[in-house]
């Protein structure tokens, strides 16, 4: 998903034309994860998985990356009630650099590997629920799009973007 590997929120606030692209790119990326991920394993139904998955697989994606922006924007300011300092350095990572302190890259890596969880538990459970998939090949399928789609533009520092030289 293109939302999930470019989805600092803020951009769709900043700049709300992104939405077009992102849920173009969005799918494009899921349709092409699923396909070559079944081409890989050998799963010929492609058409059916797509018919009876696709929906949950593409939505559910747009609700985990929310949901780890939400981590992200709030769990530092729940923080700060027990230390500003460690608050001060999950902020800055989240809001400008995830790599400018350990606590900080940790804290986003944590939310990455959460919503990556998550997009494998909605797609394992949900979306490939009702598919005459064996467990084995459904949990490949949901692990395949867990790994290659979870939000890893998290990491990009986006002071990048404003900094000018």
């Amino acid at each position: 998903m293109i939302l999930n590997l470019i989805f600092p929120i803020y951009l769709l606030w900043f700049f709300p034309t992104t939405w077009i692209f992102i849920i173009v790119g969005n799918f494009i990326i899921d349709f092409g994860v699923i396909y070559v991920t079944c081409k890989i394993l050998h799963i010929n139904n492609f058409k059916e998985i797509f018919k009876k998955s696709f929906f949950i697989t593409y939505l559910g994606g747009f609700i985990i990356d929310i949901i780890g922006s939400l981590i992200l924007v709030f769990f530092p300011s729940l923080i700060n009630l027990f230390n500003q300092d460690l608050a001060s350095n999950l902020s800055h990572a989240a809001y400008w650099n995830p790599f400018s302190s350990i606590s900080g890259f940790l804290f986003v890596l944590v939310v990455i590997i959460i919503c990556a969880y998550l997009i494998w538990y909605i797609n394992y459970h949900f979306a490939y629920r009702k598919l005459f998939l064996t467990k084995s090949l459904k949990f490949k399928l949901s692990m395949s799009i867990a790994l290659i789609t979870a939000p890893y533009l998290f990491l990009l520092p986006t002071y990048l973007f404003y900094t000018f030289r």
